[in-house]
């Protein structure tokens, strides 16, 4: 039995054909920020940030390593975040069980 998901997007899909206007992914293998090679063609890209080849770049990956060796690789939470800054003055300020009981408290 199909779902009415299933064949809502089915009859989307088939609209879309029935257009041509349905898209499709092209298997395309990036060689660096601006060549790609798509259907045997080496083609530049313009379809990436990196177009100016970056982040292939000896001192930008040097960069990217020192920060990662500083501050690790995981992703912190955004300095926009509202709560990000009062939360941060807390753990300077505050360590152990006293710490949770000041930030899960603001947190709610």
């Amino acid at each position: 039995m199909t779902s009415s998901i299933d064949r809502f997007a089915a009859e989307k899909l088939a609209s879309l054909d029935a257009k041509q206007l349905r898209r499709s992914l092209a298997e395309t293998a990036r060689e660096d920020g601006i060549h790609v090679t798509r259907g045997g063609k080496r083609l530049v890209s313009f379809s990436c940030n990196d177009y100016l080849n970056l982040t292939h770049h000896p001192k930008v990956k040097a960069a990217a390593i020192a920060a990662i060796e500083r501050y690790g690789a995981g992703a912190g939470a955004s300095p926009a975040e509202p709560r990000a800054p009062r939360v941060s003055a807390m753990v300077l300020n505050y360590n152990g069980r006293e710490l949770l009981e000041t930030i899960l408290p603001s947190l709610a």
